[in-house]
């Protein structure tokens, strides 16, 4: 879920952005959050005690992938932006996302295919493969692969959206995205899904990048203009109307959150639903809030958390691909294993559920980093310049040297 932080040009690149490791440390947490609820609220009792507890866990951690592709347009843009569009830029940007993302991606959903063959040995060999290629080429050779498939979509548009920014568009990005995305929320409702001749993928709105174009476009706003906006991130409450606009932005973010909460708890308790318009609005608006708050978050955590704390979130958030392409075969294994039949046992096999996810995807990660010469087919590629580093976390391992445990 990674692309190089940087990528330097003759014409000058921008400097390193730790902060963005911090970012996707926490949209890394939001998504282990989710797959580590998703049992729970699917079994319990809607009338349950705790049932409230595990639907906010897991609705409320929903911004995960819209903050994904957030920071992915924050990074691509702010790289590239000032770059001319030139052939070799472009073949330059291709080979990298070839090597870097579709091989790991090409090389997991093999991987996952194969482990679910085994352990469905009463499979139809020969029409699970087939339907494997289908799968492969979007993004369902298991449930999170589909982020994989909207990253390959958005490398195949990027030159193009990349020339509209520099053609004059920069500056209406994010006006530009949400425009695409409600087209395509509209299109999608009165036509796309009325045409049964296409295929499955295409009626999967989730699975098609048009459906998270505002928070691509959001992140391309903020990496374009990062000089400008970057105050508003690094010192959000250092100024009255700084801080007064921030505030009102966090009690947005966590109203906007909790009430869609509601509404996924008022739809799985019998309730009359809200309209789908009304649930696309509210989770539109809470995830394009989620993305700057979580900026603005890690912004303030790199200044002033301990830099233990500060140099461990910057690790996860280099190890994310790597964790977040292996944490579901934990979850698969783990949840071989017994619920346990009271109440207590099952809180704790969930909790535990959640850090065995990080704790073993984010060591198999770093064992790969450290042992495999060819870590990047699997895990991608990881910064080996320290210049991430601030002044006061300069004791914090090096990037090419992967945390010890």
């Amino acid at each position: 879920m990674r692309t190089p932080l940087q990528e330097r040009s003759s014409q000058g690149a921008g400097k390193h952005i730790p902060e963005l490791y911090i970012f996707r440390a926490m949209a890394l947490f939001a998504v282990l959050i989710i797959h580590g609820t998703n049992i729970s609220v699917a079994r319990l009792d809607p009338q349950s005690s705790v049932y409230g507890v595990y639907l906010f866990a897991n609705i409320f951690s929903s911004f995960a992938v819209p903050a994904f592709i957030c920071v992915s347009g924050f990074v691509l843009f702010y790289s590239y932006y000032k770059k001319p569009l030139t052939r070799t830029v472009i073949t330059t940007f291709y080979k990298k996302r070839t090597k870097y993302i579709l091989v790991p991606y090409l090389i997991f959903s093999v991987l996952y295919f194969v482990i679910k063959s085994l352990l469905n040995p009463h499979a139809d060999v020969q029409t699970a493969a087939l339907k494997f290629v289908y799968q492969m080429l979007t993004g369902g050779a298991h449930e999170h692969l589909y982020y994989m498939f909207l990253m390959i979509q958005l490398y195949f548009l990027f030159p193009l959206l990349l020339w509209l920014m520099q053609k004059g568009v920069a500056r209406s990005a994010i006006l530009f995205g949400l425009a695409v995305q409600w087209g395509y929320i509209y299109v999608n409702r009165e036509v796309i899904q009325y045409m049964t001749d296409l295929p499955g993928v295409f009626h999967k709105s989730g699975s098609i990048l048009f459906s998270y174009f505002a928070y691509l476009m959001l992140g391309a706003y903020l990496g374009m203009f990062y000089s400008e906006v970057q105050k508003w991130l690094k010192r959000p409450w250092n100024n009255i109307r700084r801080g007064l606009a921030s505030g009102i932005l966090w009690f947005v973010w966590f109203a906007l959150g909790s009430f869609y909460v509601y509404m996924h708890y008022l739809l799985r308790t019998g309730a009359t639903p809200y309209h789908a318009n009304q649930y696309s609005i509210v989770w539109c608006g809470f995830c394009l809030a989620s993305s700057v708050v979580l900026l603005q978050a890690s912004f303030v955590i790199y200044r002033n958390l301990a830099p233990k704390a500060v140099n461990t979130l910057i690790r996860i958030g280099i190890a994310s691909f790597g964790i977040y392409l292996i944490h579901p075969l934990v979850l698969l294994f783990y949840r071989m294993l017994s619920l346990g039949n009271t109440p207590l046992e099952f809180h704790v096999f969930q909790f535990t559920g959640f850090v065995l996810s990080l704790m073993v995807s984010w060591l198999v990660t770093e064992v790969i980093l450290r042992f495999l010469p060819w870590s990047w087919m699997l895990v991608g590629s990881v910064p080996r310049d320290p210049g991430y580093l601030s002044h006061r976390h300069k004791t914090a391992v090096s990037a090419d040297k992967p945390v010890s445990f």
